[in-house]
């Protein structure tokens, strides 16, 4: 069977027209399915994309690069100390924090790039056709935003602080999306150690064939 035909949607016809006493029933249907699959994606605290829906993205973007040449670049942070704020100040609290944090990420990023809760406080973004260069870029201005922002919780201003850790997927590379993950956590775990509230990347990426266009470049900054 052709793609094409498998992914087109199939058009039921009614004999009785506009009066067809199913129609309505199948577009509820229809809706719920739709908000089904989107609930099943996304993490219901902070409105990003889960983890779920995270693996199936970076295996595609993966994909993608090994097809084109184009780079695709992952960023991993994770809230400073989060046990120590949830201890502090509570876990209501601590959920205001994780949600301040994702403001923060879809306000500060292309449409294209993909922001995911990974898991507790830690995140992840994915980058498609973006070299580590300009990645490492994106990272430190997301880092500036956290750091300059206020959180604010029944009238008292808190300071929230992230680190970060990035690294490029590339045509040449062979590792798997389990190798490319661990090595994006390793740099995070650099930038924990070197004392948080910083951005950690690779540096001997291999050369990419590909840099992003003028726009895509624009619309970084």
């Amino acid at each position: 069977m052709n793609d094409s035909t498998a992914d087109t949607p199939v058009s039921l016809h009614c004999p009785r027209g506009n009066d067809c006493p199913i129609s309505a029933e199948l577009s509820q249907l229809r809706d719920r399915v739709t908000e089904l699959e989107q609930h099943a994606q996304t993490d219901p605290l902070t409105g990003l994309y889960n983890k779920r829906y995270f693996d199936s993205v970076l295996h595609r973007e993966l994909e993608r690069t090994q097809r084109t040449g184009m780079p695709t670049t992952l960023i991993m942070l994770d809230v400073d100390h989060f046990k120590r704020f949830n201890d502090t100040h509570g876990h209501v609290a601590g959920d205001h924090a994780l949600k301040h944090l994702a403001r923060t990420l879809r306000s500060n990023l292309r449409n294209l790039d993909i922001a995911c809760r990974f898991g507790g406080e830690e995140f992840v973004v994915v980058l498609p056709s973006t070299p580590l260069l300009v990645a490492i870029q994106v990272a430190e201005r997301l880092r500036q935003q956290l750091t300059n922002s206020t959180l604010v919780i029944d009238a008292s201003a808190m300071k929230l602080t992230a680190s970060f850790g990035v690294d490029t997927y590339t045509h040449e590379h062979r590792d798997n999306l389990l190798d490319f993950v661990e090595r994006v956590d390793k740099q995070l775990y650099l930038a924990k150690s070197a004392g948080r509230n910083c951005v950690k990347h690779a540096t001997n990426a291999p050369r990419s064939a590909h840099e992003v266009t003028p726009e895509e470049r624009d619309a970084l900054f």
